[in-house]
């Protein structure tokens, strides 16, 4: 009875670096097979003629998905020929040692309360699949992890540093690599504004200061009633700052004066009333802190 092609081959085959492999694709059809090709998924430029997949001297480039397809030509009574194909894939495995480490991503970051992870890997990858060792610059002994992932969690300012990963096997070891691990800050307020201030107007040498602390160091912004007081400064505020070295983050301090040449008679005006905002800004965040001014005055 005509038939198109019934293929079958080995699920799996296994080799050494430098060994052969051997594959039989078996086929059963009527009439026999015109052609019986061999492809490799990802390179099309593979090609192998044949019953045999036959590969000397194979190393882990090779290793791969290789489908054998059968073709023959069915030619019912009275009818035209009809081409009939069957296929079947074998997954052939390399035993090697993995390569050269990997680390991602490349330039870690890692913010300081929360979790971080760094993922490594090999090029080539090995087989059997490798394992892992993670540890510290300076401290190979203390093993931080054994998997592909290491987490940190939570992230503290002692954690920046260099992080080490080395991939083995049965086989062999990759070449470890390193990433160097930084830490930010999201900012923080460390001396905040009053929740009310209350003066009268002509009260003269109103300070308002903050400190917040971040890293990077955090920028510092006033706003009054949601407005920033940039375009107001020099007529009527002055703002001064200064950077202060903290360990774990840099702190800031900032200074809103209530003085210009726009106050004539000097002192608070009654305008000056309203909600005063210092606001820190870095790359990770920002954090604010309010205070309410209400200036007394006659009617």
């Amino acid at each position: 009875m005509l038939h198109g092609p019934r293929v079958s081959v080995i699920p799996a085959q296994e080799a050494e670096e430098g060994g052969e492999v051997v594959v039989e694709c078996r086929a059963e059809s009527e009439p026999p097979p015109t052609s019986v090709l061999w492809s490799l998924a990802g390179r099309p430029d593979f090609h192998q003629s044949g019953r045999f997949l036959s590969l000397a001297n194979v190393t882990h480039r090779e290793a791969g998905l290789y489908t054998c397809t059968v073709v023959n030509m069915v030619e019912p009574s009275g009818q035209e020929a009809r081409r009939r194909e069957g296929n079947a894939t074998v997954k052939v495995e390399v035993r090697h040692a993995p390569g050269p480490a990997f680390i991602e991503p490349v330039q870690p970051v890692g913010i300081e309360g929360k979790s971080v992870e760094l993922r490594c890997g090999a090029s080539p990858p090995g087989f059997p699949a490798p394992q892992y060792q993670w540890w510290r610059a300076g401290r190979p002994q203390e093993i931080l992890g054994r998997g592909a992932s290491l987490i940190l969690r939570p992230v503290r300012a002692a954690s920046a540093g260099s992080y080490h990963c080395q991939p083995f096997n049965s086989l062999g070891r990759g070449s470890p690599v390193a990433v160097e691990l930084a830490v930010v800050q999201e900012p923080r307020i460390v001396t905040g504004l009053p929740t009310q201030v209350v003066r009268r107007a002509g009260t003269q040498g109103l300070n308002l200061t903050c400190v917040g602390k971040g890293r990077p160091a955090p920028t510092p912004t006033w706003y009054r009633d949601g407005q920033p007081l940039a375009g107001r400064e020099g007529r009527y505020y002055r703002v001064e700052g200064r950077d202060i070295e903290g360990q774990g983050g840099l702190t800031v301090s900032s200074t809103l004066m209530f003085a210009g040449q726009g106050r004539t008679e000097g002192g608070l005006r009654h305008q000056d009333s309203g909600e005063f905002t210092c606001q820190f800004d870095n790359s990770v965040g920002r954090a604010q802190s309010a205070v309410a001014l209400k200036v007394e005055h006659a009617p």
